[in-house]
């Protein structure tokens, strides 16, 4: 089975970040303090959640689209 998933540095807003990029996601998560350092606008909560690697049920704070992001 192929790994699609990388370790790479990016540009968010041109401040550079260590992320891993899943080729084969339909979504990815930040965390809040990221979103503050980088001082992101905040959407409004669509009702979702997500179910942490530990199986944990949490909820989505807000949704950012459209992240200007070069890699």
């Amino acid at each position: 089975m192929a790994n699609f998933a990388v370790r790479v540095i990016i540009r968010v807003k041109e401040i550079p970040m260590r992320v891993i990029i899943n080729i084969r996601a339909n979504i990815s998560i930040i965390t809040l303090p990221v979103v503050k350092k980088l001082r992101m606008t905040m959407g409004i909560s669509d009702g979702s959640k997500i179910i942490a690697v530990d199986q944990i049920k949490k909820n989505v704070i807000s949704i950012i689209r459209d992240a200007p992001l070069s890699i």
